[in-house]
């Protein structure tokens, strides 16, 4: 089963709730995860770390798309 978690960050730092959701997700199989707003390669490396096989990602630096 996949599980996907959302996720986002403003600054330089994710959301800690979203890690900590990472991290138990693995117990219920694999985990991908949406992240909104900015995500560098950083990011991307502590989600990875934190359980993420996946990543999909929504830049809102231009507003959200309509």
């Amino acid at each position: 089963m996949t599980v996907l978690v959302f996720s986002d960050g403003t600054g330089d730092e994710l959301a800690g709730s979203a890690l900590e959701a990472l991290t138990k997700a693995r117990s219920w199989g694999e985990v991908e995860v949406f992240h909104v707003g900015p995500l560098d390669d950083t990011r991307q490396a502590e989600l990875a770390a934190h359980g993420a096989t996946g990543i999909h990602h929504l830049d809102t630096d231009h507003g959200l798309p309509t």
